[in-house]
């Protein structure tokens, strides 16, 4: 999972697990492309983007 996936380093770590081909759960407060494991939400303020958690995920949180 990727929270704060639109700035610089969010997008460079996205390519890289991409070419990898491991999935992964982009979440930022507004969606960038219409992709399936792609969600908006104010982390801050909404906690429903806790669902998509599961154990062994492993989570980068560039947002602030």
């Amino acid at each position: 999972m990727i929270i704060g996936h639109t700035g610089f380093i969010g997008q460079k770590l996205l390519e890289r697990i991409k070419k990898k081909g491991d999935q992964v759960y982009l979440i930022s407060q507004r969606l960038k492309n219409k992709n399936k494991n792609e969600f908006a939400y104010d982390i801050f303020a909404n906690d429903k983007w806790f669902k998509y958690l599961t154990n062994g995920m492993t989570v980068f949180f560039f947002s602030f």
